[in-house]
């Protein structure tokens, strides 16, 4: 944001702007009234909707105060004096004003010094307004992300959630419930900032658990890699994989949930350091590709678990009994081995199918998006707190363009 013509022809005469406006720019604050830019490529800003809560209102009517504190002199003066030589007199008929003469203590307004003045820049005040500005606008945004992507894989989750266990079920529904509501109620959490830190005490307790849960689900499913292909009967193959898809799927809904709760970690505590966000991203992107590597293992030794299985493989003595010119009284060996080969194998395939489809029902666990979506989502937070970010006021509506990154619609 850039200093208007009229500014620039005044600076010179203004040392305060000046020195307001290189202020600004050292630490990336620029003004500009100027929309030229934004009218030519409307299609790069993103509009931001307005919160129930009335909040974005009050931000578009603030940046008019903005763009005038940053070109007119400021109002905002330190007292200079000596206190040992007395205090500012105070004005008779108005109660809480002072003069600028500094008086004798006791004395009957006894003039002793006159107190001076140093005019103070608004930049400071004004990086602060700014910056609280963006922070709530990069919230909203980011929280309208991640809402969007929730109503994307609903349909995921669901399927995930049917193959956990009820303790677990309940407990991590419970916990994806919570984080929802954080959602809801996100500005009043920023507003009251006791309950903004009870939310996030919360938010690692949630972590601490999901994390727990994938470090069990993980040493379960790893427990079964004893699955004995040669001495394991069709029940217990089926059974096998039953309890493979309860362990996978609680690892899966774990990390989601774990990754959830990052993502609403970030945006309550409003923590913009960029290297506690890029610690936050590696975290999670380290357990989603672990995650990913540990299923594509389990799937392959499952799947190659079925095919080698004897319980499902045929059976060799009827196969060599169907070429024995033996009968049994009048009907040949091999006549009757024939049917028992044929019903055997009938059943054996039917058996092996329903161990195949019991494996095909973990799909929702191979579903990356829902994985993939949380990692995006803090790689977007790191980007707009990051990254060179404009917001446009534009007859009473909000834009947001992020340079280095396509903001999508919410």
């Amino acid at each position: 944001m850039y200093p208007t013509k009229r500014d620039k022809k005044n600076m010179g005469d203004n040392s305060l702007f000046a020195s307001q406006t290189i202020a600004l720019e050292e630490i990336g604050i620029k003004l500009d009234t100027d929309l030229s830019v934004f009218e030519k490529n409307r299609s790069e800003y993103h509009k931001i909707d307005m919160d129930p809560s009335g909040r974005m209102d009050s931000i578009i009517q603030l940046f008019p105060t903005l763009m005038a504190n940053s070109s007119n002199n400021s109002d905002v003066y330190r007292v200079i004096y000596d206190k040992g030589l007395g205090e500012l007199q105070k004005v008779a008929d108005q109660s809480g004003l002072f003069r600028g003469n500094v008086v004798a203590r006791g004395s009957n307004n006894s003039i002793v010094e006159v107190a001076k003045l140093e005019q103070l820049s608004m930049a400071p005040q004004l990086a602060s307004s700014i910056f609280s500005v963006m922070s709530i606008v990069t919230g909203q945004y980011y929280l309208s992300q991640i809402t969007t992507n929730l109503k994307l894989i609903d349909e995921e989750l669901k399927s995930v959630q049917k193959f956990l266990q009820d303790d677990k079920r309940s407990q991590l529904e419970s916990s994806e419930e919570y984080l929802k509501g954080l959602q809801s109620n996100y500005y009043s959490l920023l507003a009251n900032n006791l309950l903004r830190q009870s939310s996030l005490t919360t938010i690692q307790r949630i972590k601490l658990d999901a994390n727990s849960n994938i470090i069990l689900a993980k040493k379960q499913i790893n427990d079964l890699k004893g699955l004995n292909a040669k001495q394991d009967k069709a029940a217990d193959i089926q059974n096998n994989i039953q309890n493979m898809n309860y362990y996978i799927s609680e690892y899966w809904y774990s990390l989601y949930i774990y990754c959830y709760a990052s993502c609403m970690e970030i945006a309550i505590s409003q923590n913009a350091d960029k290297k506690y966000i890029e610690n936050i991203k590696d975290d999670i992107s380290k357990k989603c590709y672990g995650y990913k590597k540990d299923y594509d293992l389990w799937n392959k030794t499952l799947i190659g678990y079925i095919e080698e299985a004897h319980a499902f493989q045929d059976n060799e003595l009827i196969k060599a009994l169907e070429k024995s010119p033996l009968l049994i009284g009048s009907l040949p060996v091999a006549g009757v081995a024939h049917l028992a080969d044929y019903l055997d194998t009938k059943k054996k395939s039917h058996q092996k199918a329903q161990a195949t489809a019991e494996l095909a029902q973990n799909y929702p666990q191979e579903n990356w998006t829902p994985l993939e979506m949380k990692m995006n989502e803090v790689s977007l937070l790191d980007s707009l707190y990051s990254d060179r970010l404009e917001l446009v006021v534009d007859h009473g509506e909000l834009y947001i363009r992020n340079e280095s990154r396509e903001l999508t619609e919410a």
